[in-house]
């Protein structure tokens, strides 16, 4: 699929994805889900319908389900299993590239670091223990780390924009290849990238703003006050920061299925979130420990048996440096594995809950159901008998 998605904009006026009306008094029963009609793949005559068994004529039927989630605004369970079912429905694209792209950035991480530290060793002793040296080498490790974070923080988004369009299509059932969503990803990706950077920038902002009277009070030569200020502000710049992280957790999302700007996504999303912000807050944080402790169910064990390993080999191979290098490399490059793995599947889990969490948002707020069954509709019809 190389064209954008279809059925995500946002409603252009008041009466924009509203269900249909209740049922006229004596008339036929309508749809209790906007009208919509099940294609003949989906199912068999509704009850009480003519052509059916007819047990009870309340019309009712329930709402489709082409995917991984039933097109109605969305229970607890539907939203966590969802993240669940997104992984099951398309493991190569949700787990794959997360796990593909983490692994790079560890790697490359590690190898700056190692090549940082072996530069280090070849500088000679006198220069390397002068003050001088060691506060510049700080200084420029601080910069590297902080450069390193702020590609991370770049590529995670455009990580998660390609798992909003794999959940947005595995919706409807749909499973899409890297090739086929990097088409559609490709003009969002810029825009996401500078929506990445507009969130770092609102973080620095914000306990910037919390600690400068830390920085007055040093300045002024009150350490006492400036620790006190300073541990106050630092935690309420925790609060602050996850409460503006939460109202823009579905930003991307809209960036990318609504095809609007970041500055756009950013004031969507702190609209979307505010509507029942408590729900969307318990349900946001619980799918987040939920990924985090799966991810320490699978790599806890591995972890464990690796340095039982790592132990014997170091005590098997002390007579033997090159095989006992060669051990620690292989034990190296395993964790690295591990580790990618683990954080893509608490990553992919997450970002799908939090796709799911958009939909279902819009779904009560908007009723975007209704136009996604229009397009299930549209796409079962397409598909054919």
């Amino acid at each position: 699929m190389t064209t954008p998605p279809t059925g995500w904009q946002p409603p252009d006026e008041p009466r924009w994805g509203r269900r249909a009306a209740p049922d006229e008094p004596g008339g036929p029963p309508g749809n209790a889900w906007g009208q919509w009609t099940s294609p003949s793949t989906w199912g068999q005559p509704t009850p009480g319908s003519p052509g059916g068994p007819g047990a009870y004529s309340s019309g009712y039927r329930p709402p489709p389900k082409p995917g991984l989630i039933p097109l109605h605004p969305l229970r607890l369970g539907e939203i966590l299993d969802g993240g669940f079912q997104a992984l099951r429905h398309n493991p190569k694209l949700m787990i794959g590239v997360p796990a593909v792209v983490m692994g790079v950035v560890l790697l490359a991480t590690g190898g700056l670091t190692a090549l940082a530290i072996a530069w280090a060793d070849t500088v000679p002793a006198a220069a390397a223990s002068s003050s001088d040296f060691n506060l510049g080498f700080s200084a420029l490790s601080s910069v590297g780390n902080a450069a390193i974070s702020l590609v991370e923080a770049c590529v995670a988004q455009l990580v998660y924009g390609t798992l909003v369009l794999a959940v947005s299509r595995a919706v409807f059932g749909e499973k899409k290849s890297f090739p086929q969503i990097w088409p559609i990803l490709r003009p969002r990706a810029w825009p996401l990238i500078g929506m990445s950077l507009l969130l770092i920038a609102i973080t620095i902002v914000i306990f910037a703003v919390l600690l400068t009277p830390t920085f007055v009070l040093l300045a002024n030569g009150s350490p006492i006050g400036a620790l006190v200020t300073g541990i106050i502000g630092y935690l309420v710049g925790l609060l602050a920061a996850l409460y503006v992280g939460i109202r823009f957790a579905v930003s991307a999302c809209a960036l990318v299925l609504e095809r609007i700007g970041p500055v756009a996504a950013l004031k969507r999303s702190w609209r979307l979130t505010g509507r029942g912000f408590w729900r969307f807050t318990g349900i946001y944080l619980l799918a987040n420990v939920i990924g985090a402790l799966v991810t320490s169910l699978i790599s806890t064990p591995i972890i464990i048996v690796g340095a039982v390993i790592g132990t014997v080999a170091a005590l098997s191979l002390q007579d033997h440096p090159a095989a006992l290098v060669a051990t620690g490399i292989v034990g190296g490059v395993l964790a690295l594995i591990v580790l990618a793995i683990a954080s893509a599947i608490q990553y992919a889990y997450s970002g799908g809950v939090t796709a799911l969490l958009y939909i279902d948002q819009r779904m009560r707020t908007e009723g975007l159901d209704v136009t996604l069954m229009a397009e299930a509709e549209r796409l079962a019809g397409r598909a054919g008998p």
